[in-house]
């Protein structure tokens, strides 16, 4: 079974403009059905869907946007609920929105759980945190004990950006960036991290374009020490890639799967912002992998799917 580890639905009915950080979705459709739909062509059984609030990405939202009373609709958990309940064993759900800046950020997480989501996803850089932050221990520690997976969006390419809640004077260190995220993954060996974005390094283009991979080596060093991290691939660029069939994207994966080992690599898309018919369409994306020589079968297994498998701890 094909799995895409990464995507999300927006409900531009209720209220997104071309003023919000989805001004690129304006002529696409982002709706869960639509999502399904992809899949359903491309021959993909399940995905990981990551919901929103407007809270999570609100340094990319407008303040014009920001003040309107319908855009958490926009942006909305309940839309995300919604879609997860429309198609019943299509999707995995993991909820975001853990903002340790708020009272009652744990409560708010226990209750999630008992909602029945597949696991959460950490965006701390958002609110202006690292993923060690103290705040975050009884979350790790209850989601270590009782099996539930994480994705961290430690976000690095935002760090010291206009607006960004983290600015670090001394200059960005990827290698000190990366640390924190080891910090958690040594202290809960049993925690299951997915490090969504392939780390969200700097130097994306001439990494993936360019096959400069040593800038991801501090990446790769991370991941090789702590066997409880997986990897995704979602938010590939694909735009400036010579295009279909993507050598140069397919060879960064494979660079993955040989230095970190295929079996904690998953192919996922950030649907709707890549791989929803701008620079490639869903199907050409799982295409990619699925019909490249370049890849061995148990290396197109484990990113399609079974590296998916395991991180969820086999729960198909």
């Amino acid at each position: 079974m094909i799995i895409d580890a990464h995507t999300h639905v927006f409900n531009k009915k209720a209220g997104i403009t071309r003023e919000t950080e989805a001004a690129r979705f304006w002529n696409m459709e982002t709706s869960g059905d639509w999502l399904v739909t992809s899949m359903d062509f491309a021959g993909v059984g399940k995905a990981f869907l990551i919901t929103y609030n407007s809270d999570d990405i609100r340094v990319n939202i407008s303040p014009h946007d920001a003040e309107k009373g319908n855009l958490d609709s926009a942006l909305s958990e309940e839309y995300g609920i919604e879609i997860f309940k429309r198609y019943p064993g299509r999707f995995y759900l993991f909820m975001d929105s853990v903002n340790p800046n708020k009272e009652g950020c744990y409560g708010r997480f226990l209750a999630n759980i008992e909602r029945g989501i597949t696991g959460i996803k950490m965006l701390p850089g958002f609110f202006g945190v690292y993923m060690d932050d103290e705040r975050f221990m009884p979350i790790y520690e209850t989601c270590e004990r009782r099996g539930i997976p994480v994705i961290a969006d430690t976000s690095y390419w935002y760090v010291n950006s206009p607006g960004f809640p983290i600015q670090e004077p001394g200059g960005k260190d990827f290698t000190r960036h990366l640390e924190h995220t080891g910090a958690v993954a040594a202290a809960f060996p049993g925690l299951r991290i997915q490090m969504a974005h392939y780390g969200t390094p700097q130097e994306v283009g001439p990494i993936v374009n360019g096959g400069e991979y040593k800038y991801i080596a501090p990446f790769v060093k991370l991941m090789q020490k702590y066997d409880n991290l997986f990897v995704d691939t979602a938010a590939l660029p694909f735009d400036t890639s010579p295009g279909y069939p993507f050598p140069d994207v397919a060879a960064f994966i494979k660079h993955l799967c040989g230095e970190i080992g295929s079996e904690r690599v998953m192919y996922g898309t950030d649907w709707p912002y890549f791989c929803n018919g701008v620079s490639l369409t869903y199907k050409q994306g799982v295409d990619m992998i699925r019909l490249c020589d370049l890849f061995s079968d148990k290396e197109k297994y484990d990113v399609l799917g079974g590296a998916a498998l395991r991180f969820l701890a086999d729960k198909a």
